[in-house]
């Protein structure tokens, strides 16, 4: 690991620890009723940093090529929802609450 990746995973800990634990302090002013404390608490779990983790890939070039061309060999309704999964990154929840007017054909085409 180089200097700067432990680096900013340090500070990335230590600003974590101040923002939480500065929102228990005002949470808990706000439930003491102190004079002092605001109407509601300004900072927000969103407001937590959070370790950038890509979203992972749905596969190299070559395994995707390889993919698609088998897809190629399957029944017509599987290849559409294989093509449609991989091309449009759709998930398959959101898939499956497609409505059925949502696929169409043109000519020998599914679109």
């Amino acid at each position: 690991m180089s200097f700067t990746l432990i680096h900013d995973f340090v500070m990335y800990i230590m600003i974590g620890v101040v923002l939480f634990a500065t929102y228990i302090i005002i949470e808990r002013l706000i439930e003491w009723d102190h004079p002092d404390a605001p109407a509601r608490n300004p900072i927000f779990g969103t407001d937590l940093p959070r370790l950038d983790e890509p979203l992972p890939k749905f596969l190299d070039d070559d395994a995707a090529a390889k993919f698609m061309a088998a897809a190629t060999r399957m029944d017509p309704q599987w290849r559409l929802v294989i093509e449609m999964l991989a091309r449009t990154g759709l998930r398959i929840t959101e898939f499956c609450q497609l409505q059925a007017d949502a696929i169409i054909t043109i000519g020998d085409t599914n679109w």
